[in-house]
């Protein structure tokens, strides 16, 4: 089938993972398998990047990017990890209302 592995034998107390699985009920497994987050998050901070300025600018290519940021499928990223405003918002998120 063109796929290159190795199967490495673990002993049942090495392999922890497999072990914790095979205790686990099977609704249980089913139920991990079956799991959904789903968040507006990521939209609510393509919404701040509008309110913001700065931020706006660096999106829309109008302000120069520093060399620790990048833009990556639209949400800005500094040295790797996501940019968010401060704005009050998303400091409630969740909403607790």
């Amino acid at each position: 089938m063109g796929y290159t592995y190795e199967i490495q034998y673990k002993k049942g107390i090495e392999d922890v993972a497999a072990d914790a699985l095979s205790r686990l009920p099977s609704t249980e497994v089913l139920l991990l398998a079956i799991s959904v987050v789903q968040s507006d998050m990521l939209a609510l901070i393509q919404v701040s990047y509008a309110l913001d300025p700065l931020l706006q600018g660096m999106v829309q290519g109008t302000t120069r990017l520093g060399s620790k940021y990048q833009l990556v499928d639209g949400y800005l990223r500094r040295n790797g990890k996501l940019v968010i405003t401060s704005l009050p918002f998303l400091l409630r998120y969740p909403s607790t209302n």
